[in-house]
């Protein structure tokens, strides 16, 4: 009797020892599943902090290169509209050379109608003097004999 009951006893002691075993390999297994949770978990924090860094990191990167294209289509529209005023600017200029050209070119053949015309009129003028110059010294004469005459007549002078 006394080997059953240390037979009894030892596998007592057996059972204790392996639910004993038992409740520290769950206990064990439970802590290592809440640190291996607990990890999962920071990974978990750690890769959505790190998908949004890298998010933001990829966002400001498109808006970077979004920024850069934007300011060298920019560029490009104010080169192309640049070249649109030099030209629209060279051709002004060209109509302005050619409109200059066109008004001298009124102007000195409205000169040289003003010089004929003030040459006309200064040698109509000189001729018109002229011919008055003359009447009044053919008037002058004929006056000049009439009186003379008269005065023959008034003195007797007629032979």
């Amino acid at each position: 009797e006394f080997e059953v009951l240390l037979t009894r006893t030892q596998c007592d002691l057996r059972a204790e020892a392996a639910r004993q075993v038992a409740e520290a390999e769950e206990r064990v297994l439970r802590a290592h599943e809440a640190q291996l949770s607990s990890a999962i978990e920071e990974a978990r924090v750690s890769m959505r902090k790190r998908f949004e860094f890298e998010k933001e990191n990829a966002v400001e990167e498109a808006l970077a290169s979004f920024a850069i294209d934007k300011a060298v289509a920019l560029q490009a529209v104010a080169e192309q509209h640049q070249g649109a005023l030099n030209a629209a600017a060279a051709d002004k200029a060209n109509a302005l050379r050619e409109m200059s050209r066109k008004h001298n070119a009124e102007l000195d053949a409205m000169r040289a109608r003003h010089e004929a015309a003030m040459e006309y009129e200064h040698d109509r003028h000189a001729k018109d003097k002229a011919a008055a110059l003359d009447a009044a010294a053919h008037a002058a004469r004929l006056a000049w004999k009439r009186g003379y005459e008269d005065m023959i007549d008034h003195y007797g002078m007629n032979s």
